[in-house]
């Protein structure tokens, strides 16, 4: 009998070959008489898992997120789960999630090629699948953001809990692990105020999830908000900053989320925060090539108001 995969090493493995040309298949599903009643429990499995992770996205806006978090196979996944839960939360109105279609397909095996035997624990799913969120502001129009979950949907079963937990998904056509990242040493201090880049998201717009921690009230504007290029030319200003930002009180960090219009691309550009506090206004810079890889565009868009993503 084959020994059990470890799972740090197959976790390395699939993040270092995500989208890349190491993961092959998915195989075909096998034949009939070839299917054994383990591989037909884990496909039941793995397709349990999808449509449970699709209805958990839609109840993230109201249940919370802790069914969602329980599905999520990376630490991307978890970051993203808890970052659209502050979304969630500090939305100025109601936000209510209804999943209007749900195909799910057979689940195929498919393999890391550095990782021997790894596709008796990874299954693809071929996804149909429509999320619509109704957006109700406090003050304003309600609006519906829909989002397609049509397109392959990876899976990893967990053999320490006996479950099925999504490592990648296709979210309005773009594989989710190219359109969200953690961001890496990304943390500015000026005075007693230090600005962190945790996340980011690059379609269909710009989102950074920023943490904040000050030594005295603070606090950002949407003017104080900008990406500039390489000669400090204002390029884009942010459409909307979640009201965490605009109070910061002195002490634990603050949790907030900043939104822009899509960019061509990340080069040449600088994120400018220029918060107002105690010693008047202290400007946060990152150079953003290099700490950001978002999905090049041939144009960019404008953005919706910071909703369910």
């Amino acid at each position: 009998m084959r020994g059990r995969l470890a799972p740090a090493v197959l976790m390395v493995a699939l993040v270092a070959a995500a989208c890349g040309p190491s993961i092959s298949g998915p195989n075909q599903p096998a034949a009939p008489d070839q299917v054994t009643p383990d591989d037909a429990v884990r496909a039941a499995g793995a397709r349990a898992a999808a449509r449970a992770f699709v209805q958990a996205y839609a109840d993230t806006t109201s249940g919370g997120s802790a069914a969602l978090g329980r599905l999520a196979g990376t630490d991307r996944l978890r970051a993203w789960v808890h970052w659209l839960g502050v979304q969630n939360d500090q939305f100025p109105g109601t936000i209510s999630g209804s999943v209007e279609a749900d195909e799910i397909g057979p689940a195929a095996p498919f393999a890391v090629s550095s990782v021997p035997g790894s596709e008796t624990i990874l299954r693809q799913v071929d996804v149909q699948a429509t999320v619509t969120f109704s957006l109700r502001p406090t003050t304003g129009t309600a609006v519906s953001e829909t989002r397609s979950l049509d397109g392959p949907m990876r899976l990893i079963f967990d053999e320490n809990d006996g479950s099925w937990k999504v490592l990648d998904f296709t979210r309005d056509g773009v594989p989710f692990s190219r359109s969200f990242e953690i961001v890496k040493h990304a943390t500015a201090t000026l005075g007693g105020t230090a600005v962190t880049i945790d996340s980011f998201v690059s379609v269909p717009y710009w989102e950074f999830f920023l943490r904040v921690t000050s030594d005295g009230p603070a606090g950002l504007t949407r003017s104080g908000a900008e990406l500039v290029n390489a000669s400090g030319r204002r390029v884009a200003s942010a459409n909307d900053i979640t009201s965490s930002l605009q109070d910061v009180s002195a002490g634990s960090p603050v949790e907030g989320i900043v939104t822009f219009p899509i960019q061509p691309n990340a080069d040449g550009l600088t994120l400018r925060l220029r918060l107002h506090g105690l010693n008047g206004v202290e400007a946060f810079a990152f150079v953003l090539s290099g700490i950001i890889h978002p999905i090049p565009v041939t144009t960019a868009s404008p953005s919706p108001s910071t909703s369910a993503s």
